[in-house]
């Protein structure tokens, strides 16, 4: 359905969002191919683009998180980096993965031997 706007269609739908977060990618031939932000969760609570666009573009657009990206902000007092933050916590993780998968593998010992 983009496709069949447009390039000024395409460019004031992306201007029209009321908290300016839509970010337009192009191709050489059209400035606004695709539509993506890095503010998924704003956008699921907005849906405004949804609504403005249900009687004259159906099934224009859709929000929906972008598999397998994840974006967090990591604020650090200063005593460590943030990348050091990260990785501590990445390690902390998975030691408690672990610690589940034998707790886990335990359980399921344990009923075997009932």
């Amino acid at each position: 359905m983009y496709e069949t706007l447009s390039a000024d269609q395409c460019r004031d739908f992306v201007e029209q969002c009321p908290r300016k977060l839509m970010k337009p990618y192009s191709r050489d031939d059209r400035p606004y191919d695709t539509v993506e932000t890095d503010e998924a969760a704003a956008c699921m609570v907005c849906l405004d683009c949804i609504e403005r666009t249900k009687l004259d573009f159906p099934r224009l657009c859709k929000v929906k998180e972008r598999p397998g990206y994840f974006k967090f902000t990591v604020e650090s007092t200063g005593a460590l980096r943030p990348e050091e933050i990260v990785g501590r916590g990445v390690e902390v993780l998975c030691r408690k993965l672990k610690d589940v998968q034998e707790n886990v593998a335990g359980a399921h010992g344990r009923m075997m031997q009932s």
